[in-house]
């Protein structure tokens, strides 16, 4: 696939300047991952003028491992658009050859980037260093030192900064643990003690890849064993109609809650404590019943907590179980998800971020996906607690990107 030259980093010579924009009316676009995209998309659609910036799919394709396959099952893994034209189906048409199932990684990066060149062509590829407002409107500082007015701001960094390391190994160096988000690649473990901490889809398939790629795998988890998808890989497979009976398309929580959360309308109603009791059981630790068998010759071990954590003098790494057991590793890989919070969004000025409702780090959002300062919309990862769970997910995007660019359009209008 040829690469569009309109992706590529902007470079200027001499003082900072300001970009021209028309500031009452622009929309910057803070992220080129899948909701950064397909708001793009429908904003773009409704006549709205807008500026997207960042690496368009850079989480996907570097910090996600090379090998992996999609989780979620081929109808909730397109990225919405308007009209449905940029669909997976629509992408394997014109690609004249089946994908497979499940979804490897490297073939939805590129239908992501064919979505991507054929709505958003003209991607600003430079990163957002700054968020500040400025009177009614918001300043945006780029890599560069280039600066752009806006009327309104969509942060839709997704994952970017919210990888969760528990103590005590968050003490430790890089070279000794590191998160599954740090790792594109699992063959550097190839003949290495790797212990792998998480029982959830992340944890697994890392572990799996690993272990093919020739490492001595141990995955620790906390919960009393894996919760294999066996039941839904049934009923979407062998069972396809009573699958999609009982499963809403996004395809997010178990069997009859998946219809709740997948209505984020509803689930911003609903008292906090039952949203956060539904998103908790729709987040809970799984993994893909096709990776059961790809893990045969793992060590197991569940139940099981660190409570502590040093490194040794052969570059390696100690465990120290709760049960008294002591395991010794060259590596510690945390699985151990994601954790999104207001603090950990770095580019926000702090006057800014601390001008936004919040409960617990997470941005109290109205509709249109708007935080209490006035003009700045927050999708992804960092709309779960208001919208529900979906919004970790690519088939959140159907709600989102329709739901915020009419909001922002009738308020242009």
């Amino acid at each position: 696939m040829t690469s569009d030259r309109r992706d590529e980093p902007r470079r200027r010579d001499g003082p900072q300047r300001r970009l021209e924009s028309d500031a009452r009316n622009l929309v910057a676009v803070v992220g080129a991952g899948p909701y950064g995209l397909s708001v793009a998309a429908h904003l773009r659609a409704l006549d709205v003028p807008i500026h997207v910036f960042g690496e368009p799919l850079e989480y996907w394709r570097r910090h996600m491992p090379e090998g992996m396959r999609l989780r979620s099952p081929w109808r909730a893994s397109s990225i919405a658009s308007p009209s449905g034209r940029f669909s997976l189906a629509a992408y394997e048409q014109e690609r004249r050859a089946p994908l497979e199932r499940p979804i490897p990684l490297a073939n939805w990066v590129e239908y992501a980037r064919w979505y991507q060149q054929a709505v958003v062509p003209d991607v600003d590829a430079r990163r957002v260093t700054r968020i500040e407002q400025a009177s009614d409107r918001f300043l945006l500082t780029l890599s560069d030192g280039d600066q752009l007015v806006a009327a309104r701001v969509v942060l839709a960094t997704g994952l970017d900064g919210f990888p969760r390391r528990p103590p005590p190994l968050d003490a430790l160096p890089p070279t000794l643990v590191s998160h599954t988000a740090d790792q594109a690649r699992l063959d550097v473990f190839a003949g290495k003690r790797l212990v792998v901490l998480g029982a959830g889809q992340s944890a697994i398939e890392s572990a799996v890849l690993a272990h093919e790629a020739g490492a001595h795998v141990q995955v620790l988890a906390r919960a009393p064993a894996v919760h294999w998808l066996t039941r839904s890989a049934r009923l979407h497979e062998g069972m396809a109609l009573l699958g999609r009976i009982l499963y809403a398309p996004t395809d997010v929580g178990p069997a009859g809650l998946s219809w709740l959360v997948a209505a984020p309308d509803l689930m911003r109603r609903l008292p906090p404590s039952t949203r956060q009791r539904a998103i908790r059981r729709c987040l809970r630790p799984a993994a893909s019943d096709w990776l059961r068998p790809r893990a045969e010759g793992i060590t197991l071990t569940y139940g099981r907590r660190v409570v502590a954590a040093t490194g040794t003098t052969g570059d390696g790494v100690q465990l120290s179980l709760d049960d008294g057991t002591v395991v010794d590793a060259d590596h510690v890989l945390l699985g151990t998800g994601f954790q999104p919070h207001l603090d950990a969004v770095s580019i926000l000025a702090p006057e800014l971020r601390a001008s936004i409702r919040h409960r617990d780090g997470q941005p109290l959002l109205r509709r249109g996906f708007e935080t209490s300062a006035g003009g700045l919309h927050v999708v992804g990862a960092l709309a779960a607690a208001s919208f529900g769970p979906v919004m970790r997910f690519v088939s959140g995007t159907w709600y989102t990107a329709p739901a915020l660019a009419t909001h922002v359009a009738r308020r242009h209008k």
